[in-house]
């Protein structure tokens, strides 16, 4: 006889996978995506605020546009991309969450975002175990429960060392699935972009500007990810040789244009778009904040306090070609270390101890 499979159902307080496009809604949707494909029965229920619901609207009518979409259940939003999804109201949230366990009880709960002790509580009270995944700060700005998860993951090491003393709960490291399949492709070489996704300052848009004015003659490309302001699309627009393409279903048009990833973050957790990037042979740039030596440490790093000037450096030693190569090689095999099925056997490791063998 089979075994039976596995279940786990996400809970999540914000929109998912492609009403969002973050690196929270990412990890989700490639997390769901790599435990579908090794057999496990997966759901997402996430939720949206009054004031983000034509941002949902646009963002799923723009990913669904050419196959089935999604369907009104209610105030609620239904729509399958590879698992089924229930995007609920704000308030709603908790009482779908609870629904689903009642339906059809899964045999582990697991929680992100802002919402994730009502999703904890409901999963506890009907005896489910509670896996918490703690991807930002966001975590410290609401009432943290006396009673924490059954088990805490971390997106970092670095990660979890800032909440310490902060957050009351411990937990283990398990880096963000990354589904390389998703992004693969081949870089152009050392002539292609510059490259830095959502730009915006806190992403590192200063230092973005500045090389484009130390480098007049490159490409330089700005993707947009959070919403663009008007007053960063008139920044942007100022330089003659910066691009601002807009928010992207499918990044491996970018990394067929990019040569280096630039990514002089002020804060970041852990940090995908070097995996990503590497994965294709782009190797990065990186602020070396949070958690980028450990998502990016094929990287260079160039501490954002250093001024521009290392960063100049960095990009013009990068656009040789013998240099680029061999960053290049670099970065592709530092990327398969968060490929699908090393994060999901990660995950069955950490688990097995609350729910057993199949």
């Amino acid at each position: 006889m089979a075994p039976r499979p596995r279940s786990l159902l996400l809970a999540s307080g914000q929109r998912l996978f492609p009403a969002g496009w973050g690196g929270g809604e990412l990890t989700a949707h490639d997390f769901l995506t790599g435990l579908a494909r090794e057999g496990w029965r997966v759901r997402a229920i996430g939720a949206c605020s009054p004031s983000d619901q034509r941002v949902l609207a646009a963002k799923l009518s723009s990913f669904f546009e050419e196959r089935p979409g999604p369907v009104a259940d209610g105030p609620d939003v239904l729509y399958d991309v590879g698992y089924p999804v229930r995007i609920a109201p704000e308030a709603e949230f908790e009482r779908r969450v609870r629904a689903a366990i009642a339906e059809d009880p899964p045999d582990v709960v697991f929680v992100q975002a802002l919402g994730w002790p009502a999703a904890a509580a409901a999963a506890r009270e009907a005896g489910r175990p509670v896996v918490l995944y703690v991807l930002a700060d966001e975590v410290l700005r609401i009432p943290i429960p006396e009673r924490g998860p059954d088990l805490v993951l971390f997106d970092s090491d670095a990660h979890r060392r800032s909440l310490e003393g902060k957050f009351p709960f411990g937990g283990e490291v398990f880096y963000p699935p990354v589904d390389l399949s998703r992004v693969r492709t081949e870089a152009p070489g050392p002539s292609g972009a510059l490259t830095l996704a959502n730009p915006m300052p806190v992403k590192g848009l200063d230092v973005f500007l500045e090389l484009a004015v130390a480098f007049p003659d490159r490409r330089f490309l700005a993707v947009e990810g959070w919403l663009l302001p008007p007053y960063v699309a008139k920044r942007l627009a100022r330089h003659a040789n910066v691009e601002v393409w807009p928010w992207q279903h499918d990044m491996r048009r970018v990394y067929r244009e990019t040569a280096i990833a630039l990514v002089p973050s002020a804060f970041e957790p852990f940090g995908r778009l070097p995996i990503e990037a590497g994965c294709c042979g782009v190797p990065s740039i990186t602020s070396g904040v949070g958690g980028l030596p450990e998502s990016a440490g094929a990287a260079r790093h160039v501490p954002l306090e250093s001024g521009i000037e290392p960063w100049i450096r960095a990009v013009e030693e990068w656009s040789a070609p013998p240099a680029w190569t061999d960053a290049s090689a670099s970065a592709r095999a530092w990327a398969e270390r968060f490929d699908l099925p090393v994060a999901i056997e990660r995950f069955r490791t950490l688990v097995a101890p609350l729910i057993g063998s199949p």
